[in-house]
Parts: C-alpha cells; sequence; structure tokens
C-alpha cells in the first residue's frame, strides 16, 4: 500500500527533526522507504497513552485518510466491553498493564470478537504480538481473523511445516500471502474496499501484502475476532497479546444525514447489550447491532424511553426502524416520537398501522395523516420541535412523508421514544430497531 501522508503529522515531524538536528528530511527526499522510517519514529514518538507497543494507530501508513471511527487502546476494563461486544464468542479475555490477554483452560479457546450486524467494515488494523508455544506437525495455529462486510475474509495461521505466518482467503483462494514467524509486535491492515491485507513490523516495515478473493455478496454485518488456544486437542498452544484494535465502520444508516443543527447530544446505537438499560423494554431481544420486538403469539413488545423534568429543550428526536407487518387488520400505533421545545410546546407524531394493507403505513398527528409505502427496509422517523414537523426518510435519506406535528402545551422539558410491535390476529407486527437519536437545543 503506497503510504499517503497528512500534512500535520509531516509538518510536526519535520519540525521536531529540525530541531534534533537529525535527519534533514525534506519533501523531495528521494526514497520512499526513508520518508517511511522517519515518519514512523516520529509517530512511535507521540503514539497516545496506553499504547504499549509505542506503534501508534494513527500512523497514516495505515490510518484512513478520515480517521478512525472506533479505537480500544485497552486502557481499562471498559474497552474490552466494545472491542468483545459478542459475549459467545468473548470468553476468558482480560485486560491488564494497558494489554488485552487471554487464559483460556487446557483444550479451550479464549478470544475477542466484535461484530455488528447492521454496519460495514472499510478497514481494520490491528497491533499484536504472537508467540506459538505449541504447534505440532500436521496442525496450524489460527490467531486473528476477519470478515469484511462479507465481501472479502481471511485468516492469519501458523505452518509449522513453513515455519511462516500464513494469510488464508476465507473465500476459497487458498494461502494469498505469508511473512516470517516473529515474536515481536505486528501490525495486521485489512481494507475492505480494497480487498487488500497488509502486515507491518514495529518500524512500519511491510512484510506482506495479500489479494483477498471477491465473494460476489456485500453485508451489511462485519466480525474482528483474535484468539489465543490452549493446549487445543493436546497440539496447539499460543500466546496472544493485543495493543489496540482501530476500525473504519460505516453504518447501515447513517444517522448523520438526519442531525440537527448541533448534531446529536446522544446516540443509541446498540452495539452492546447494556445500552438496552436506558430503556423500557419488553419482549425485546438484542442482535449486535439492533434490537428486535420479538413478541410471543398473543402478546407484544416495547422499547421505551420516557424522559422528563431536564434542564434543557429537545430539538430533535430520531428513530432508525423496520416495520413488518404480515397482518394488519386495525389501526394501531407502532412507532411514538415527540419532544418539548424552548416555548414548552410538547411536539409529537406516530406512525400506524394502515387497516387491511401490511404494504402501507400511516403518518398521523392528531386527526391529520398522510399514508406511504412501506419501504421494507430500515427508514428514519424522525419529530422536529423547532420546525415542528414529523418527517419519514429512506435509509439513504431521501424524503418520504412529511406533516405537520401535533402541538401541546407542557409544564416541563422532556422527549419520548416508543416502538411497538404485536403479534395477534389483528396485527402481527414485527419490529427492528438500528439506533435512536436526540439532539438538545
Amino acid at each position: 500500500m503506497p503510504a499517503t501522508y497528512n500534512e500535520k503529522p509531516l509538518r510536526d515531524y519535520l519540525k521536531w527533526l529540525t530541531e534534533l538536528g537529525g535527519f534533514p528530511l525534506t519533501n523531495t527526499t528521494p526514497t520512499h522507504v526513508t520518508r517511511e522510517h522517519w515518519l514512523n519514529l516520529y509517530l512511535r514518538k507521540i503514539a497516545p497513552a496506553c499504547v504499549v507497543s509505542k506503534i501508534n494507530p494513527n500512523n497514516p501508513i495505515w490510518a484512513p485518510a478520515e480517521g478512525w471511527t472506533k479505537l480500544w487502546r485497552f486502557c481499562t476494563q471498559e474497552d474490552l466491553k466494545y472491542a468483545g461486544n459478542d459475549p459467545e464468542a468473548t470468553r476468558y479475555a482480560y485486560v491488564a498493564n494497558k494489554l488485552l490477554h487471554f487464559s483460556p483452560p487446557a483444550n479451550d479457546i479464549g478470544g475477542v470478537r466484535r461484530w455488528l450486524e447492521l454496519a460495514y467494515l472499510d478497514r481494520a488494523a490491528v497491533c499484536l504480538k504472537v508467540k506459538v508455544v505449541k504447534c505440532l506437525p500436521g496442525n496450524t495455529a489460527d490467531f486473528i481473523s476477519v470478515n469484511l462486510s462479507w465481501k472479502y475474509s481471511f485468516y492469519i495461521q501458523y505452518n509449522p511445516d513453513s515455519g511462516k505466518f500464513e494469510i488464508v482467503d476465507g473465500h476459497g483462494g487458498g494461502v494469498v500471502g505469508s511473512f516470517p514467524y516473529t515474536e515481536d509486535w505486528l501490525v495486521i491492515v485489512a481494507d475492505g474496499l480494497q480487498g487488500k491485507v497488509w502486515v507491518y513490523d514495529k518500524h512500519g516495515n511491510r512484510l506482506a501484502e495479500a489479494n483477498l478473493v471477491y465473494s460476489g455478496y456485500v453485508g451489511p454485518g462485519y466480525g474482528v475476532s483474535i484468539y489465543e488456544l490452549n493446549e487445543y486437542d493436546g497440539a496447539i498452544t499460543t500466546d496472544v497479546e493485543v495493543d489496540w484494535i482501530a476500525l473504519l465502520e460505516k453504518p447501515y444508516v447513517d444517522w448523520n444525514l438526519f442531525k440537527p443543527p448541533k448534531g446529536w447530544s446522544k446516540i443509541w446505537d446498540f452495539e452492546i447489550e447494556d445500552e438496552l438499560s436506558d430503556f423500557d423494554t419488553y419482549n425485546i431481544h438484542f442482535n449486535l447491532g439492533y434490537v428486535e420486538g420479538v413478541p410471543p403469539s398473543g402478546d407484544t413488545a416495547t422499547l421505551a424511553r420516557r424522559i422528563s423534568g431536564i434542564d434543557k429543550p429537545t430539538r430533535r428526536v430520531a428513530v432508525s426502524v423496520l416495520l413488518d407487518l404480515a397482518v394488519s387488520a386495525v389501526e394501531r400505533t407502532l412507532v411514538n416520537l415527540g419532544a418539548v421545545n424552548s416555548a414548552y410546546e410538547s411536539v409529537y407524531a406516530e406512525i400506524r398501522s394502515v387497516p387491511n394493507d401490511t404494504s402501507k403505513l400511516r403518518l398521523k398527528a392528531g386527526t391529520n395523516y398522510v399514508d406511504f409505502q412501506n419501504p421494507g427496509d430500515f427508514f428514519v422517523f424522525l419529530v422536529d420541535s423547532v420546525e415542528k414537523k414529523a418527517k419519514v426518510y429512506d435509509k439513504d435519506g431521501n424524503l418520504i412523508a412529511e406533516l405537520d406535528a401535533e402541538i401541546s402545551p407542557a409544564d416541563m422539558f422532556g422527549y419520548s421514544v416508543l416502538v411497538y410491535g404485536e403479534c395477534t390476529e389483528n396485527l402481527d407486527a414485527y419490529t427492528k430497531v438500528d439506533w435512536v437519536a436526540v439532539g438538545f437545543e
């Protein structure tokens, strides 16, 4: 991957070198390797806190130009909660001495897995080191696997027959790259747009580059897994330490397309189950990046948040939701949003089922309503208390429906969100919620 240089890091490290009276690096320095080498030295010097390896995750050799959207440096156990948001695959993992470690029992696997169902992964970088304690001939020792939005995937293994680490394509391409065995720090970089993998040593020298096989399908959904084996099948033992994990994620429905002028104050994107504690729930299931209402036969499902008595007015409330109706014999509220503005006006509206038409939904405020075609995918419903409007957009930000919101007096600031599902003979409504967002004035 040709290195790219952001203007500020390049300018700052030139200044640093000049102050040291060191290598006279200029923009016309002839060798690309020399530029990478000296830039990496500077970035190691200014590596963020908690980076034990001193390898900077923001080094432009591997960092995207727009920056990482997620970066976990394992300063605290909280980082593990998000980096390992899949509780089924995150096992025997802990944070100590500013590193992520694993301690699986004999004949077991310790690991961490980040998985999101409703997001794309454009790039990932992981800084780790691996020691292969034991790997008997005829076996291989895997330690990392990455699913890049189903478009590309790979894993890296140690092969005792070759004595090397090997990059193995996840879509039938076999071994697509290799590099020498080392127990020192590595940076493994995967690009979901280019379908490439690069491996660098701690000095920023490229050890391997591999092209991945395109699956023919693109997400959403991605996963990054790192794991350690302890006497697995009596044949494999590894010791893995992780310094940092950096990701460039893109949400399936981008909340930035719908933000109020001052931006969102709080977003619940349900990447960890703990976020549900802010809501009242009934028959709501967590699914690694979204929640869904799963009412049993004859029952309902609700996701609700009602806040009052806060010290500031709410400008906008929004929800990214999918509504799947199999039966719609009655008109029933499926989503209700409300916000109180600075004039102490409660501004609210709702989306309802349309009797005898499962293909449509109804945007309603008071007695006024407008019916629209159900997109059959996630869409965004929002209420803006300053515009006093209720709007519905498709996932790409195209306006589908709009209506003047209902207004009533309020005696305190607050906002409310309600998403409702039902499984009865009159209404069979299945709901998924991607995210909920609120923005204050």
